[in-house]
């Protein structure tokens, strides 16, 4: 989840959300959340 609101984060993980960026976001880290969410999600699909 990318929101302008820091006191969401918590609310969001309780509502499902795997991640939690907060806007302003660094590109560099959303390219690295995104592949480890990827990597993740492919080796759970291979077990």
């Amino acid at each position: 989840m990318i929101s302008a609101s820091t006191d969401l984060e918590k609310s969001a993980k309780e509502a499902g959300a795997d991640d939690f960026l907060e806007k302003p976001f660094d590109m560099d880290e959303l390219l690295d959340k995104i592949s480890f969410h990827l990597n993740a999600k492919t080796e759970n699909s291979t077990l």
